[in-house]
């Protein structure tokens, strides 16, 4: 197996290096870390409707353009060269990655497009030192689901239309979906570097969909 780009992979890079040189120059990136949202919605936008970047790895069914890892490998260089201020570690990288790895269909065609469109801003949050060791808790109630617990850090959770929240059951480690605002929903804005992410994250209870 190779793991060094190929041809389609390098000509993503050239797209994705052009564009950046145009939207996130240096004055850009000091501008953006002085504001609230922690970058520009327009950019974002044009990343997805030029680019497609937030649908990179999203299958085609759901309005991505189903690229593999490599792809999505690039974008990341490319991006981190020159501090890109953008959710594209939280929306393309965490989020989409997990909801694809659940493999629930359902689950898929509900999140994805909104991702893959640029218009959901998704994240992942989880406490422990990975996704099926999060020592975030989730009960089910007369009113639905309950989430419980503290995530340190959530990437970009301070802006996300959509956290993805790994807790523990009585049937294993599960994933619940937590759209729109929630008042017992705790996030209080963090900024390392030019990102802006939730701290503590998740507060003491939250009653997301699953």
């Amino acid at each position: 197996m190779s793991f060094m780009p190929g041809e389609d992979a390098e000509e993503l890079r050239a797209a994705v290096r052009a564009f950046l040189a145009k939207r996130s120059t240096e004055p850009e990136v000091r501008r953006i870390m002085e504001t609230t949202v922690g970058y520009d919605p327009a950019v974002w936008r044009q990343a997805a409707g030029e680019l497609g970047l937030p649908g990179l790895i999203i299958p085609e069914r759901h309005g991505g353009s189903g690229a593999s890892a490599m792809e999505l490998g690039v974008v990341f260089e490319e991006m981190g060269a020159v501090l890109y201020c953008g959710p594209f570690l939280a929306t393309a990288g965490l989020a989409a990655s997990a909801l694809l790895e659940m493999a629930d269909e359902t689950a898929a065609a509900r999140y994805l497009p909104g991702i893959a469109a640029g218009t959901t801003i998704a994240t992942l949050a989880w406490a422990g030192p990975d996704l099926a060791g999060s020592v975030l808790s989730a009960e089910r109630g007369a009113g639905g689901w309950t989430v419980s617990g503290t995530a340190g850090i959530v990437v970009d959770g301070a802006g996300a239309d959509l956290v993805l929240a790994a807790a523990r059951t009585d049937a294993g480690p599960s994933l619940f979906a937590v759209t729109g605002p929630d008042p017992a929903l705790l996030a209080l804005p963090l900024v390392p570097w030019t990102r802006r992410a939730s701290w503590p994250g998740c507060g003491s209870s939250t009653r997301p969909r699953r």
